[in-house]
C-alpha cells in the first residue's frame, strides 16, 4: 500500500465490475427467498420519528451510553443487524435509515452529504443524545465525518468504517459521463456487482446482502430509491473531505478490510496522515464490509475503542 490517496482506483474498479460475472452461484442462491424494503427484519425495537426530510424509520436496543450505527449508499438498518445484537449488550444502539433508503421516506431530493449531515443533526437533537458514541459506514462516514468538521454535537467518539469523499473529487469530464452511464439500464445491475467485487469473505451474511442486491430492482421502493442512490452517487463523486480532515478533533477510529477494492487501503494511510491523532486499524481478509465479514474482530475493535483500551 502506498502512502498517498488514490483517486483513479475506483472509477477503474467500478469500471471493471461492468464486465463482472453474475454475483452468486445456483448453490448460493438456492433457498433465498427476496424480502422487500419494507418488510425487512431490523434487529431491536422499530419506531418512527418526522424531521426536516420526512418520516425517518429508527431502531433501539440495549441500554447504557448511546452508539448510533450509519448506514452507506444503498443499504439500510439490516446491514447492522449483528453489530446491533452484539453491542447492544454494553450499549444504547440506534441505528436508522437515511432519508431515499430502508423504510425512511423517499423525497425526491438533492441527496448531497451536506444534506444528509444535517438530517443526523436533527436526528441528535430530537432523541436527545448526549456524548454519542458515532459509527459511519462507507457514504455514512463521509456523512459523519463532515458532521465532525460542520456541526456543534455532543458526539463523544467517531468511528469511521471505509469512509467514502476522502479522496479528491473526480474530474468534471468524468462526474459529466458517470453521470450519463447513471441513466442507462446497465447502471442499475453496477451496484449489485461492485458490492460482490468489494468483499472478500462471502459469508453467509455477505451472500444475502449478495442475493439482496440483485434483485432490487423487483421492490415496490425501486423507482423511488434508485433516484435516492444516483443523486447520492452524483454527488459522492463531486464531493470531497480531503483538505478539512484535519479539523477534526473528536477522538477517531478508523477501521479499513485490507482487501476492499471499492475503498482501497492507501486512502486509509492518506486520511491517518490528516489526523494523525485518530487510531487507525485494518482488519486482514477483510473487504468493504467488516460487520459482515469478520463481525467478531470488527465488534471487538469498537469495544476495546470506546472503553479506552489498546487495540491490538
Amino acid at each position: 500500500m502506498k502512502d498517498r490517496f488514490h483517486q483513479h482506483s475506483q472509477f477503474g474498479y467500478l469500471f471493471k465490475c461492468l464486465f463482472s460475472p453474475d454475483l452468486l452461484t445456483p448453490q448460493e442462491v438456492r433457498g433465498r427467498k427476496y424480502i422487500p424494503l419494507l418488510e425487512r427484519s431490523y434487529h431491536g425495537l422499530q419506531k418512527y420519528i418526522t424531521l426536516s426530510s420526512g418520516k425517518i424509520c429508527y431502531i433501539e436496543k440495549g441500554e447504557g451510553p448511546p452508539l448510533l450505527l450509519l448506514h452507506g449508499l444503498g443499504a439500510n438498518i439490516s446491514r447492522w443487524n449483528a453489530t446491533i445484537e452484539a453491542l447492544s449488550e454494553h450499549y444504547r444502539v440506534i441505528a436508522y435509515d437515511h432519508p431515499g433508503f430502508g423504510k425512511s421516506d423517499k423525497p425526491r431530493k438533492d441527496y448531497s452529504i451536506p444534506w444528509l449531515s444535517q438530517i443526523l443533526t436533527e436526528f441528535i437533537v430530537r432523541l436527545d443524545l448526549h456524548e454519542v458514541a458515532v459509527v459511519g459506514h462507507s457514504m455514512g462516514g463521509a456523512i459523519l465525518l463532515h458532521n465532525l468538521i460542520e456541526e456543534n454535537n455532543p458526539i463523544r467518539h467517531a468511528i469511521v468504517v471505509s469512509p467514502a469523499s476522502i479522496h479528491a473529487p473526480y474530474g468534471k469530464v468524468s462526474q459529466w459521463l458517470v453521470q450519463l452511464f447513471l441513466k442507462t439500464n446497465e447502471a442499475n445491475r453496477l451496484l449489485p456487482k461492485a458490492l460482490a467485487g468489494c468483499v472478500a469473505q462471502r459469508t453467509e451474511t455477505v451472500l444475502d446482502m449478495l442475493f439482496h442486491a440483485a434483485h432490487i430492482q423487483k421492490d415496490p421502493e425501486w423507482p423511488d430509491l434508485q433516484w435516492s442512490v444516483t443523486s447520492a452517487t452524483k454527488n459522492l463523486l463531486a464531493f470531497t473531505l480531503k483538505d478539512r480532515l484535519s479539523l477534526i478533533k473528536k477522538p477517531l477510529l478508523i477501521v479499513w478490510g485490507e482487501e476492499d477494492t471499492l475503498q482501497p487501503p492507501n486512502l486509509a494511510l492518506g486520511m491517518h496522515k490528516s489526523i494523525p491523532a485518530a487510531q487507525l486499524e485494518f482488519i486482514p481478509h477483510c473487504g468493504h464490509f467488516p460487520m459482515l465479514e469478520c463481525p467478531e474482530i470488527f465488534h471487538q475493535k469498537i469495544l476495546s475503542f470506546l472503553e479506552g483500551k489498546n487495540i491490538d
